[in-house]
């Protein structure tokens, strides 16, 4: 099934949903009885992206990350509300009433809506202002960087793994240790785990361009294998308890071998794939039955139906009518407005959070204390409809999804046009990690972003200027893998 006829799928099946849910309506819970204005107001943004959807071919993914993602928010969440039953209310520990759920329903429609008229203005006068397809070349198997100065990098990061990562809980290898992980972590922790990713970072891409110009000269599976399992065990680094970071780093494993060994795209998705998910499981069963202090029997006799904790999944990720409605609640009794955000920025760009007050509040701790009755200052995420709706009012409350789709959209003509691995690993590090989450408030985004980028970003960078270093030691290596694989990568 092609791209097209898969979104006009997804349109159709927007519009049975729709219907079902109308129709049916005494079958969905009181107070989300007109949950149904979700799907119908899908239906015009599937119509929207599917049209720009041609003229966005610098734009290919970020085009098709919001469609799917817009999908999911606006019909799969919904869907699985109605299907959850006539009793279900998402969470017991934070009320609201079916006035609060119908209004965050048509925030999240108007901010759909909203954004997708964005994407389609911003992709169509780029359209007729200059062409919008990159000329296509073979990718090169290279490094920009100085190969010695990468090196120190990675003897650097082993030593503090050894010596400082691992023993302090900053890092884990594989799964969650007994003892757990840091959570309190100081700005001299951050920077020795960036040096520790960059480190790790390096190793598998200074492995693959070695393998890579093996193969080049003799073809042995060997050269292949040997890659796969660097990236493997460069995915059994767990910096953190973050599920979500295990995905970027597969994605952009996956892209880079997609580059180096073209002829290999089942071995490297299958391969890549377990391990991530083995990774991601292992630290979601540690999180959900250790850290929250959850057991087992009782989490599986809890519910009646697995529908309802479905439906409240859906609405915790990606910002349902019941979230959206609360945090609304919530950043209202908070008084969030523009001090909150110019405050939220500033304590969010990696840099400038070292001059801020560090006795200040973020709009997200604030949220969560007050909801969690001063006892946890994380949980929650702010969603982009709520931090908008409450602190700019309705009209510009949809700016920060649009915000996060100018920025995904950046991210990937990086890492479309640059030509060092390096750099291209980092940029789709961090186009998936905005790709991913898009409907969180910018702020909070900014920060892994700004982190990234001032860190490993800065170490790449460094590495390209000092690249002449190289010449009187090591042999330039640089080549392109065949054209016709490289051209069915792709397309």
């Amino acid at each position: 099934m092609s791209v097209t006829s898969l979104i006009r799928t997804c349109v159709g099946f927007a519009f049975f949903a729709f219907l079902l849910m109308f129709v049916n309506a005494q079958n969905t819970s009181e107070i989300y009885r007109e949950v149904w204005v979700l799907p119908l107001a899908f239906v015009p943004i599937g119509i929207l992206l599917s049209a720009v959807r041609p003229l966005s071919e610098n734009y290919t993914y970020t085009v098709t990350f919001f469609f799917f993602l817009f999908f999911v928010r606006l019909v799969v969440s919904p869907l699985s509300i109605h299907l959850a039953g006539p009793y279900y209310t998402a969470v017991a520990y934070f009320v609201v009433t079916s006035e609060e759920i119908f209004r965050a329903t048509l925030l999240i429609a108007w901010e759909s809506l909203a954004a997708a008229i964005f994407l389609f203005i911003i992709l169509t006068s780029r359209d007729r202002m200059e062409s919008s397809r990159t000329p296509r070349y073979v990718p090169q198997i290279r490094l920009l960087g100085s190969k010695i100065f990468y090196c120190f990098i990675v003897l650097l990061g082993l030593a503090l793994l050894i010596g400082i990562g691992i023993p302090r809980g900053l890092i884990n290898f594989g799964g969650i240790a007994s003892s757990g992980i840091l959570t309190e972590r100081t700005p001299f922790d951050m920077i020795l785990i960036q040096l520790m990713m960059a480190a790790a970072w390096l190793t598998f891409l200074l492995v693959t361009v070695r393998q890579a110009s093996h193969l080049r000269r003799r073809a042995s599976l060997r050269s292949f294998l040997i890659s796969l399992v660097v990236g493997m065990l460069l995915l059994m680094l767990i910096f953190g308890d973050r599920r979500s970071v295990q995905v970027y780093t597969g994605v952009a494993i996956i892209s880079t071998f997609f580059i180096a060994f073209p002829n290999r795209k089942k071995m490297t998705v299958a391969a890549i794939l377990t391990t991530m998910v083995s990774v991601v499981v292992t630290i979601s069963i540690w999180r959900m039955f250790t850290r929250h202090g959850l057991d087992m029997s009782t989490a599986l006799v809890s519910q009646d139906s697995l529908m309802p904790i479905i439906a409240t999944a859906f609405q915790s990720y990606f910002g349902g009518p019941y979230h959206i409605a609360a945090e609304n609640s919530l950043l209202s009794g908070a008084n969030v407005g523009l001090e909150n955000i110019l405050f939220d920025f500033l304590r969010s760009l990696f840099g400038l959070n070292f001059f801020v007050d560090k006795n200040g509040l973020l709009t997200s701790q604030t949220m969560n204390l007050s909801l969690y009755n001063n006892e946890f200052d994380t949980g929650w995420l702010v969603f982009s409809t709520s931090y908008g709706y409450v602190a700019l009012g309705i009209f510009l409350m949809p700016v920060w999804l649009m915000l996060n789709i100018f920025i995904a959209m950046w991210l990937e003509k990086k890492f479309r046009r640059t030509r060092g691995l390096e750099f291209k690993f980092l940029f789709v590090y961090l186009f998936v990690r905005m790709a991913f989450t898009p409907f969180t408030a910018t702020p909070f985004l900014l920060s892994f972003l700004s982190m990234q980028l001032l860190t490993i970003g800065f170490i790449f960078f460094f590495g390209a200027l000092v690249k002449d270093f190289d010449r009187p030691f090591l042999r330039a290596v640089s080549f392109s893998p065949n054209v016709s694989a490289v051209k069915k990568v792709v397309n």
